[in-house]
């Protein structure tokens, strides 16, 4: 499969297996990914993701179809349209833990789309909702509200 890799050079796409999922993860045919700020910060020698092996496969989170899954994997089936977070997703194959995976909610939401939503409503629920604790009737500041995770940072704290 091809897949986009953190090479001597830089980013490169490169010629790697498929990823086998473990017994607690889901394979996913990629159909869609986003690009991340943790992303980015890979390619400056931070590690986010990585799921081992010598090569590193970019791209933290993605969204695709259920093509295989693990005996702990809970609540799937073969082709079920699903949101990622995990690492390797800039790639046509990638596993995510099934924890960290939920069914796109609707046909009508483009690829693109559901790549991007996961990552930035589990970033601002786990900020907001888990860690945050907020409750209806409190105040929030979200600081750098022209992002993406930003603006969902918006609509989790409306909700």
């Amino acid at each position: 499969m091809k897949a986009a890799t953190l090479g001597e050079n830089g980013v490169e796409i490169a010629g790697i297996d498929p990823p086998q999922p473990q017994s607690n993860q889901i394979l996913v045919k990629v159909r869609g990914c986003w690009l991340n700020r943790s992303d980015l910060l890979e390619t400056q020698g931070q590690s986010f993701g990585h799921l081992g092996g010598n090569t590193k496969v970019l791209g933290g989170v993605f969204a695709g179809e259920v093509i295989e899954f693990g005996s702990e994997a809970k609540g799937f089936s073969v082709g079920d349209r699903v949101m990622c977070r995990g690492g390797s997703g800039w790639a046509e194959y990638a596993v995510a833990n099934w924890r960290r995976t939920v069914p796109v909610p609707s046909g009508d939401i483009p690829w693109e789309q559901a790549a991007c939503t996961q990552g930035a409503v589990q970033t601002m629920h786990d900020c907001i909702v888990t860690n945050g604790r907020f409750t209806a009737g409190q105040s929030i500041l979200i600081l750098g509200a022209s992002s993406g995770v930003g603006l969902m940072g918006l609509q989790v704290a409306r909700v």
